[in-house]
């Protein structure tokens, strides 16, 4: 017994009826194809990103610059919530920035001598700090020894810390 016989005519629906596909099938597969082209090459690009950001994390650390190593440990776990690394250094930096570049005890002391220092620039607040440094005076006696202000100073001195030019360590009577 067929359809016909019962007087039974199969419908099939009408395009513009039921559920269906708004775009042609052809299209589709190649919209598909695009948006998974799209991702893989997203993530291609996220990843060299990444490794560019690993890289220069890498070289902030080298150089002792603290808040340039944490403006790119927050980029990569923006990018990467679980890099633990990243995470770990950031935490570090964020400690290491709140705690500011010394304690107002510590003393400063020369790491280097006046004839190591060579060709180096140097600014010239850098240079009178450098001169009110005797390696018994707190810093902050030294910061007011030098008449700079406060801001000048702390730039200074951390680009100092950061040069390796001048080193920190409690006063005589915490050693």
């Amino acid at each position: 017994m067929s359809f016909g016989t019962l007087g039974i005519v199969p419908s099939v629906p009408e395009p513009t009826s039921g559920v269906h596909l708004r775009v042609a099938p052809k299209e589709a597969v190649a919209s598909f194809s695009s948006w998974v082209s799209e991702q893989i090459a997203r993530k291609s690009q996220s990843r060299a990103e990444l490794e560019t950001l690993e890289e220069n994390l890498l070289g902030a650390l080298q150089a002792r610059d603290i808040p340039a190593a944490l403006m790119h440990a927050c980029a990569i776990v923006y990018l990467d919530p679980e890099h633990q690394a990243a995470q770990r250094i950031k935490r570090r930096c964020m400690r290491e920035m709140r705690r500011g570049p010394s304690r107002p005890s510590e003393v400063p002391y020369m790491r280097l001598r006046w004839s190591e220092l060579g060709d180096r620039p140097l600014s010239p607040d850098a240079v009178c700090l450098l001169s009110c440094i005797d390696g018994e005076s707190k810093i902050e006696d030294v910061m007011k020894i030098s008449g700079l202000a406060a801001a000048e100073a702390h730039e200074a001195f951390g680009d100092l810390l950061k040069d390796g030019i001048v080193g920190m360590r409690p006063p005589k009577s915490e050693r």
